[in-house]
């Protein structure tokens, strides 16, 4: 875990955690800090999701409280909960801190992701800014709006930044006019500011590379999840076939599930094929991990008989060998590029509804050859 940067539990605000002292007190302080910068707007959470988010006892969150009520900031109110009722006037409120929205499991962010919101969150920091985490499976349901309506209505803040969300997210936020920047691919239809990465142009050179070395046969492996960044990257692969000079390739797509064994089983069905691919777009870098050991369990050296490309390239790609060739981006140039698309509502405004994109950069490494004189 990165130094001055913490994941907290689901749907829970990334906070400072009580020490020692008079943990009763500190943890009203905390409370306190938070209803200051409008974290919640009318209720504190229940006592368990303080629990969670806090890390400490009921015991410990009780008494808290009870210290609240005492000062005036709150009142409880039976069988609904702990309203707040005043906030200290010099307090500068939630105006400049940023919402950070992240549907997927923490523990499946890759390494980039984790090393750009760090980056960023110190960007805020060094302004005045917090950034406060949000996470969890009931925003990626079919129906989120229920869960996102209670999440934006106990912690407003002037700007959304959405991580690895489906398109039903994406249209609820615009439906209700919250001031948000997807971080990642916008899915069409939906009319949201956007930071990407492009790469639509990175999986049409890749093909476009294993054209030029002479295969014919390429496949791509994607998650059957319809991602929009997937579906622009299957975009710009078959874009590289329209050349005339590639008549004679034959271009596969190839879904999968999100686990080792359903990249590990298509790679399977695609290499039993009469005529099986000689090179592979892989998608997810995971999967390229068992791509490239599946391969291996078939016989086939990697690049000797199959190249292989993966569309991230991350850091553990490199305790692989032959180490994979990909794409890379800045990670700071990301952070930065977002602090820019941010500020407009951290100063009252909304940001552009304009699609940053950021080109990503190939690293050669050891997968890509030419094909082999039987193919």
């Amino acid at each position: 875990m990165m130094p001055g940067f913490h994941f907290t539990q689901p749907s829970t605000p990334m906070i400072a955690l009580p020490q020692k002292r008079t943990l009763e007190l500190q943890t009203a302080e905390i409370l306190r800090g938070q209803i200051d910068q409008g974290a919640w707007k009318a209720w504190l959470p229940a006592e368990r999701a303080l629990c969670e988010m806090l890390q400490v006892s009921r015991i410990t969150v009780r008494a808290a409280l009870g210290q609240l009520r005492r000062d005036g900031v709150i009142a409880a109110e039976e069988r609904v909960g702990n309203k707040i009722i005043r906030r200290r006037k010099n307090a500068s409120g939630a105006g400049s801190d940023v919402a950070l929205l992240v549907s997927s499991e923490l523990h499946h962010l890759l390494p980039s992701i984790i090393l750009w919101v760090d980056q960023l969150r110190a960007m805020l920091a060094a302004r005045g800014s917090h950034l406060h985490l949000f996470s969890g499976q009931n925003y990626a349901r079919r129906n989120p709006a229920p869960a996102l309506k209670k999440l934006v209505r106990q912690h407003p803040h002037p700007c959304w930044i959405l991580l690895s969300v489906n398109r039903d997210v994406q249209a609820w936020f615009q439906k209700n006019a919250i001031p948000c920047v997807v971080a990642g691919s916008v899915h069409e239809g939906i009319e949201l500011p956007g930071c990407d990465v492009d790469y639509r142009a990175a999986c049409r050179h890749a093909a476009s590379l294993f054209l030029r070395r002479g295969h014919r046969r390429i496949a791509l492996l994607a998650k059957h999840s319809r991602a929009a960044g997937d579906i622009c990257s299957e975009a710009g692969f078959s874009e590289a076939f329209t050349h005339p000079g590639f008549a004679d390739a034959a271009p596969v797509i190839c879904h999968c599930d999100d686990t080792a064994e359903g990249a590990a089983k298509a790679v399977r069905q695609m290499m039993v094929r009469k005529s099986p691919p000689t090179a592979l777009l892989v998608l997810t870098p995971f999967h390229c991990l068992t791509v490239i050991s599946c391969l291996s369990q078939l016989g086939y050296n990697v690049p000797r008989d199959v190249s292989v490309i993966s569309r991230y390239s991350e850091t553990f790609h490199d305790y692989l060998l032959p180490r994979p060739s990909g794409y890379t981006i800045k990670t700071r140039l990301y952070a930065r590029t977002l602090l820019r698309m941010i500020a407009p509502a951290l100063n009252g405004s909304l940001p552009a509804a304009r699609v940053r994109y950021i080109m990503p950069e190939f690293l050669e490494g050891n997968t890509v050859s030419s094909p082999p004189a039987r193919a």
